[in-house]
């Protein structure tokens, strides 16, 4: 029951914007827009809300310090990164360098877990002999 409830409450609403999209009456129309409205107001809440829970569970990670608790600190430093990059970006042509910046940190932190992988398998197999 728990699961069906939403299921059909997005199928109908689901149901509604494709039949609203085809058929442009003014009711619809008005409907669409309210709808709307509350959709950002909703959308809002839950962004805050999955905000918080991310940052309560990380750091309850690393103080109770569970297994794979320093990937926490990775999970928090993008998080704040990317917070000041939605509050630091520019328009026009400076927005595409935050793209290629990202992407060549992505790279040297892939390279640098792949190295210290390499590492942790090659120690294992002397600790094992």
């Amino acid at each position: 029951m728990k699961r069906q409830i939403p299921f059909a409450l997005v199928f109908m609403f689901g149901l509604f914007m494709i039949v609203q999209y085809f058929v442009p009456h003014e009711k619809s129309e008005w409907v669409y827009e309210f709808l709307l409205d509350w959709i950002y107001i909703i959308g809002t809440f839950a962004l805050a809300l999955g905000l918080w829970s991310l940052f309560r569970v990380s750091v309850s990670r690393i103080q109770s310090k569970k297994e794979g608790w320093q990937y926490s600190y990775v999970t928090l430093g993008g998080l704040f990164l990317m917070i000041a990059f939605g509050f630091t970006q520019g328009t026009g042509d400076s927005g595409g360098w935050y793209f290629i910046w990202l992407l060549l940190s992505l790279a040297c932190l892939g390279a640098i877990m792949q190295a210290r992988a390499t590492t942790l398998s090659s120690q294992k197999k002397y600790i094992q002999l």
